[in-house]
């Protein structure tokens, strides 16, 4: 399916490989580049309170994430697989 030219599945498939990844990331790039990354991650910024961290809004990549999976995760887990 394209929407404006584009493979939804790609962006789908950058979008999963961004979110996992994105602790590896925020550790490789600059203070600039981490803040567009949080700004676009948590567009709305994140809060803090009785000691948890959480977010007001849900960000657009995590919303797509979660409708292409249909609520759940479709993510095979790390055991029984061969290296």
């Amino acid at each position: 399916m394209k929407i404006d030219g584009m493979e939804v599945e790609a962006v789908i498939a950058f979008s999963r490989n961004l979110l996992e990844n994105a602790s590896n990331l925020w550790l490789k790039v600059s203070p600039q580049q981490r803040e567009k990354l949080q700004k676009v991650l948590f567009p709305e910024g994140l809060t803090y309170k009785d000691g948890k961290l959480g977010t007001t809004v849900t960000g657009s990549s995590f919303s797509l994430l979660q409708q292409s999976a249909g609520g759940k995760s479709k993510m095979a887990t790390r055991h029984g697989f061969e290296p």
